[in-house]
């Protein structure tokens, strides 16, 4: 079983954009960030999950456990449905990527035990300015 923990930030509304993602399977960790240019905060938690679940693809397991601590994403998996653009096709490719597993949790968790992807994510704003 893979638990992918996925976060995104924003320094504006939009602005300078990260992401960040912490990944665990088999008793091993990866913690991965990157700097993705300038989007607003749901855009990025958005392609938080997205760039989570790609780098997910590698690793063989049939059952994968996402958390976020954005209701937006979550929502929008849970009902399969997101009404704005860009959102909907965020959403989309979220759920492809998701088909590809037997078994599928996604929860919402308190932005306090997201801590590691939200500082990854932050990391990679910082990264952008430097």
């Amino acid at each position: 079983m893979i638990s992918l923990y996925v976060d995104g930030a924003s320094a504006g509304n939009p602005g300078n954009s990260g992401i960040g993602v912490v990944i665990l399977h088999n008793n091993q960790q990866q913690q991965l960030n990157k700097t993705i240019g300038r989007y607003t905060n749901h855009e990025a938690e958005f392609l938080a999950a997205i760039w989570g679940l790609e780098q997910c693809k590698e690793i063989e397991s049939s059952v994968i456990r996402l958390f976020s601590d954005s209701q937006a994403v979550i929502s929008a998996i849970e009902k399969r449905y997101a009404k704005k653009e860009p959102y909907a096709a965020y959403l989309q490719t979220i759920l492809t990527l998701l088909d590809t597993y037997e078994l599928v949790f996604c929860n919402w968790i308190p932005r306090d035990k997201n801590k590691k992807a939200d500082q990854l994510a932050r990391a990679a704003i910082v990264k952008s300015i430097d």
